[in-house]
């Protein structure tokens, strides 16, 4: 895949122009893994369907195991591509995390909300529903929240409306919070993130309301203080990230509250409307308090990634699934078809080596003028011309003699029984 020769975007405020160059670039490249799938998915599936499904004798049920691997292969490229290739149109982020880490109202503050979507005192399994928005030119998705799955709702309907969402996303945001990192939160990311390959970014909600609040904490050593907290933090989700081999991951800090705050549109329909107002005349501006927010710092990042590889950040997971769709089927066929086919064979050549040491060659045993044979089969011409065929094939004629085992004993047993009448 290769690297987009743009240079980054100079700050967040270039991030909308940045998505539409990765959405306009991407269609060229998408265009041509489509038809490399649709050519090898029509390709397997004339090659199952010429093999069919019933049992050829002596294949051992390889011919319809054959087949039904093929098709699940295509069956397997169409769920990866599946509106993957044709919902280009739009660049998709998608929030995935633990309930309550979040989620909701940092999807409030990118797309500028009104704080409606945001649960009332933090409650968990809030969001039940895939909920949409735009930000900067992109779609942004919230996700129920995992671990909360199944109080309200039913937990495989909540889960499978996630899995759906992370399928087409084009960066997921693992939304983590201050309060914990709990085990089950990677678990689930190594369930998904990390088999689906999505690009990632990890955002770490800090609650402590002190952090990156310069009027309430204007001295250098209690800031200094908050900041190693947060790099704790933000040190135990690369670690815990990396353990289930998602490495290098990028942890951004925010204080989504005070995001939502600053961004926010009014009339602001959340439970906090007073806060709000009150962060907002402290910072004597929005854009002051976004900045404190710290939100810009994911903007920016975003924007950088896009403005260096923005094909690559899109499509390149997905070129690398198609790979590997492509490993697995081979690996399959492998330990499923080509190696008991190849056992099959060995097995067969032989019987058939065995047959030929007993019978002789066929060359000599058919021939037509030998003195004292009977007439020459009539399948004997179809035998040859597949023994020639198959020799060919193993690179080298089976050691069959002129003369059969079965021949010879029958010889002696002739000559020992006319050997008193010779003598007489």
């Amino acid at each position: 895949m290769g690297v987009d020769t743009a240079g980054p975007p100079a700050g967040p405020e270039d991030l909308e122009r940045a998505i539409a160059a990765a959405v306009e670039r991407s269609r060229p490249v998408a265009e041509g893994l489509r038809r490399e799938v649709d050519g090898l998915s029509a390709a397997l599936s004339a090659e199952a369907a010429a093999l069919g499904t019933g049992d050829a004798p002596g294949d051992g049920g390889l011919l319809p195991l054959a087949a039904a691997l093929m098709r699940g292969t295509v069956d397997e490229l169409a769920e990866l591509t599946a509106g993957r290739l044709d919902g280009l149109d739009t660049f998709n982020v998608v929030l995935f995390g633990r309930t309550g880490a979040g989620k909701s109202s940092l999807r409030e503050a990118l797309i500028q909300g009104t704080g409606g979507s945001i649960s009332p005192f933090g409650e968990s399994d809030w969001t039940t529903e895939v909920s949409e928005g735009q930000w900067r030119g992109c779609r942004v998705v919230d996700t129920p929240g995992i671990a909360g799955w199944g109080r309200t709702m039913d937990r495989a309907d909540l889960e499978e409306r996630a899995r759906e969402a992370l399928v087409a996303a084009d960066v997921v945001l693992l939304c983590f919070d201050s309060q914990s990192q709990q085990a089950a939160e990677f678990a689930k990311v190594a369930d998904w993130i990390a088999a689906y390959g999505k690009p990632v970014v990890a955002v770490l909600n800090n609650r402590n309301p002190a952090w990156r609040f310069p009027t309430r904490v204007p001295v250098g050593a209690p800031r200094r203080t908050l900041s190693r907290a947060v790099a704790e933090h933000a040190q135990n989700i690369r670690d815990e990230l990396a353990r289930i081999g998602l490495y290098d991951v990028p942890v951004v800090a925010l204080h989504t509250k005070r995001a939502v705050y600053a961004r926010a549109t009014l009339p602001y329909q959340g439970t906090d409307g007073a806060t709000l107002l009150k962060h907002r005349a402290e910072a004597g501006s929005t854009a002051v308090l976004l900045d404190w927010s710290n939100l810009p710092a994911l903007e920016g990042l975003l924007g950088a990634a896009l403005g260096r590889d923005a094909v690559g950040l899109r499509l390149g997971t997905l070129a690398r699934q198609i790979a590997g769709a492509y490993q697995r089927a081979d690996e399959r066929f492998r330990t499923h078809v080509e190696e008991p086919v190849r056992t099959l064979a060995e097995q067969s050549e032989i019987g058939i080596e065995r047959m030929l040491t007993l019978l002789g060659a066929p060359e000599s045993a058919f021939a037509a003028d030998a003195p004292g044979r009977a007439a020459r089969p009539p399948r004997a011409d179809r035998f040859q011309a597949d023994l020639a065929a198959l020799e060919r094939l193993r690179g080298g004629r089976f050691d069959a003699p002129p003369v059969g085992e079965i021949e010879r004993y029958a010889d002696h047993l002739v000559r020992a029984a006319l050997a008193p009448e010779r003598e007489a």
